[in-house]
């Protein structure tokens, strides 16, 4: 029951129903518009003042800033006068009566006015609040703002918006009746309400692509200065591999992921994911497109790297000290995009075969061809340049090369058993393989004696 009917119930004339009934709404609404005057003038007060961090106090329950929770109190009092409005056009529908009275009519646009200066508060607040903190890369205020008081009052909105529109399509008295200008005022003023709406639903569908715009935005320029592109990735074979992600790479985790990852977790499950998701895509897309963008060639030591510093990532989201719930981890860690990293290493583990080491008796003839010209050098075992000694440092190189792709070919087939078939190299592929060291092990011109020639020859 409307409060507007118990008040008319309480009343013994029947006759001054309409009469009481009108002076009740007017007096309801009356006490409705000064109490939603007092909040929004404090909540405009609290606004100029609100870091948008959560209240300490209130941790745990719904999480929203304070300029929020006072912005929620200004559709309560709207909300009652519709409802009283719609029950009253509803009962008078029902007594077949269609006339209006000119205290309904101011009633209905002021009303609206009111609703529509709501929903346009709702909508500069998030929406300015949100382009700030973005704009500066304080995430934890932003994602506060836009996965929970953009969430709140969104949905408060909806449920105004409803209301309106049930008021906006009753019946309407005749023109001869009421006031066309007012009729066309009350018209205009209710589509500011669906459109301001409108923009505010639009603007919480968007507001995570735009995240990840910024994200991609700021991931690239932070490889730009500070991802090696030269020997960090071509260096010498090694016998073990690489324990710890590069330096760069912890750094920009951290300036990203770290800081998304500190900015949810006053927010429930439904509101983390979808902000992680968005991050983490957009986070290593950009670390992919860099290393394409770049061309950096990668040795198998370079690449097994690279496959340490990409599971930093994951590393990151198993940490304790995020407090990720184990659906969450799972659903993150089984992403699209690292397949798609997976696939990537993939392709620099499977580096072109280098070209055989010449076996000693290879060097016999130019032994003999030595030995037999009057400008012999000695090629004992003991000198660095003797042809023995450059067979001993081929068996050795090849022995370690053979170890390490030992290595990388186990850490291949763990990749390939566990990934996912699924992969956007389809397209890349031909780049990630242009990216291996095609040069291998370069032949040499050894300088013996018997091919200097002199003037004299």
């Amino acid at each position: 029951m409307c409060i507007l009917d118990v008040c008319i119930s309480a009343l013994m004339s029947r006759e001054c129903d309409e009469v009481i009934r009108d002076l009740c709404l007017q007096l309801i609404s009356k006490a409705a518009f000064m109490h939603w005057d007092q909040v929004l003038c404090k909540a405009l007060g609290t606004g100029l003042k609100d870091k948008c961090l959560l209240d300490p106090e209130k941790e745990g329950t719904c999480v929203k800033t304070r300029t929020t929770e006072l912005l929620q109190q200004l559709f309560h009092p709207l909300a009652v006068i519709l409802n009283c409005l719609d029950s009253d056009a509803s009962r008078n529908k029902g007594n077949c009566i269609v006339e209006s009275k000119p205290a309904f009519t101011s009633l209905n646009l002021s009303l609206l006015s009111y609703c529509a200066s709501t929903v346009h508060s709702c909508s500069y607040w998030v929406m300015t609040k949100a382009y700030q903190y973005l704009s500066s890369w304080s995430l934890n205020q932003f994602l506060l703002v836009t996965q929970g008081d953009l969430k709140l009052l969104k949905a408060e909105v909806e449920r105004l918006v409803l209301l309106v529109e049930a008021l906006n399509m009753e019946e309407r008295s005749s023109p001869a009746l009421h006031d066309a200008l007012i009729q066309q005022q009350e018209k205009a003023v209710s589509t500011q309400v669906i459109e301001a709406a409108a923009n505010m639903r639009a603007f919480s569908e968007n507001v995570l692509k735009i995240f990840s715009m910024d994200c991609k935005k700021m991931s690239e320029e932070i490889f730009e200065q500070t991802m090696p592109v030269g020997k960090h990735w071509r260096v010498n074979c090694k016998t073990v591999l690489p324990s710890s992600p590069s330096e760069y790479a912890a750094s920009a985790a951290q300036s990203v992921i770290g800081l998304v990852l500190e900015g949810i977790q006053p927010l429930p499950d439904d509101g983390r994911i979808p902000a992680l998701t968005e991050a983490m895509t957009a986070f290593m897309e950009a670390w992919m497109d860099h290393i394409l963008k770049q061309k950096i060639k990668f040795s198998i030591q370079g690449a097994l790297q690279l496959k340490q510093d990409f599971d930093m990532v994951r590393d990151l989201i198993k940490s304790e000290k995020y407090s990720l719930s184990e659906e969450i981890r799972q659903r993150l860690l089984s992403m699209r995009v690292f397949h798609q990293v997976d696939n990537a290493i993939i392709c620099l583990l499977q580096q072109p075969t280098s070209k055989a080491y010449i076996p000693s008796r290879t060097w016999e003839p130019f032994r003999r061809c030595c030995s037999n010209n009057s400008r012999t050098r000695d090629f004992g075992s003991g000198n660095l340049n003797s042809l023995e000694s450059l067979d001993l440092q081929a068996a050795r190189n090849n022995a370690i090369v053979q170890a390490e792709n030992s290595m990388a070919t186990d850490l291949l087939g763990k990749i390939m058993t566990s990934g996912n078939p699924e992969s956007y190299l389809a397209v890349k592929q031909q780049e990630w393989l242009a990216l291996r060291i095609h040069n291998g092990n370069r032949w040499k011109i050894l300088r013996f004696p018997c091919m200097t020639r002199t003037s004299e020859q």
